[in-house]
């Protein structure tokens, strides 16, 4: 069987997606773009859909992931257990998650079929520099594509670029923005751009709803704005309606409604984002689900 999309999804948290939604990803992808390979490389599993048979390569998180279970014969002799959970562990060994999650897509390609030209890797908070972190370290072929889901701030803020996602690490790497700024500001994620195109929805700060009785309650609650990247990017899938964004050089300028025109072009964020176009992009949301606004833009 041949698939059109392998999606493989990384993350620090020892289960930061709820089962529900991994299911949902899956579902999703399936009704939306026909035979599709979903890993997970962030929870208890290595889950596989369509086709990878699991026995041969396992992963399971503790809390952000380790090689069990790897074929016998080939790159994987001699490797022991990874396990690293916090954002000082994982800046101090990105480079051996990322070699060691590297091998095992460089043998999903070379043993297993997986074609490199469908492969995207989406990280979450840490796991999206555990993805750069991926493509930096890939021997065999070059990662297409990643999508960075509020990439974490502390510990990386003044890190090189090697030490971080950014938009070397893949021929096209799209960054969503959701909670960017400092923890006394109630946030956790990078403010900077650090792809190809970056997208800040709602200004990129707080989303709506998170802040109900001040920013810090943002955190407290869960991270509500940091969760809000991946639930966007999910909701992306079937691209109905669209996350239609403007490119513009910052929040303030595009709810004036300046930045209406599109200039260079519009894009969807998300799943299916247009690769050609780069630059900073602005929208605004729902407060619930379906969060996609379609084609809305500020008024004067």
């Amino acid at each position: 069987m041949s698939f059109r999309h392998t999606v493989i999804f990384t993350s620090q948290r020892f289960n930061p997606m709820e089962a529900a939604e991994e299911t949902t990803v899956a579902g999703t992808l399936q009704e939306a773009e026909g035979s599709v390979r979903a890993y997970s490389l962030h929870s208890t599993r290595f889950s596989s859909q369509n086709g990878f048979d699991a026995a041969a390569a396992t992963v399971v998180g503790e809390p952000l992931f380790r090689v069990k279970a790897l074929p016998t014969q080939g790159p994987w002799t001699g490797f022991k257990p990874v396990s690293l959970g916090t954002p000082r562990s994982l800046s101090a060994h990105g480079s051996t998650v990322g070699n060691l999650t590297a091998h095992l897509l460089d043998w999903l390609h070379e043993a297993a079929g997986m074609q490199a030209a469908e492969v995207q890797v989406v990280g979450h908070s840490l796991g999206a520099h555990v993805a750069g972190a991926i493509g930096q370290n890939l021997k065999n072929f070059r990662l297409p594509f990643i999508t960075g889901l509020d990439p974490a701030a502390p510990e990386f803020t003044e890190s090189p670029e090697s030490s971080r996602l950014d938009k070397t690490d893949a021929d096209f790497v799209q960054v969503i923005h959701t909670n960017a700024g400092g923890i006394l500001d109630g946030c956790v994620g990078l403010t900077y751009n650090s792809g190809h195109v970056d997208f800040f929805p709602n200004g990129g700060e707080h989303q709506p709803g998170c802040t109900i009785g001040g920013s810090w309650i943002d955190l407290l609650t869960g991270g509500c704005s940091h969760a809000k990247s991946h639930k966007y990017w999910i909701e992306s899938i079937n691209g109905m309606p669209a996350f239609v964004s403007r490119p513009c050089s910052d929040w303030d300028t595009y709810m004036t409604g300046a930045c209406n025109a599109c200039g260079q072009g519009c894009l969807d964020m998300g799943f299916h984002v247009d690769r050609r176009l780069q630059g900073t992009y602005f929208l605004e949301t729902n407060t619930n689900p379906p969060f996609a606004m379609g084609d809305v833009f500020p008024t004067l």
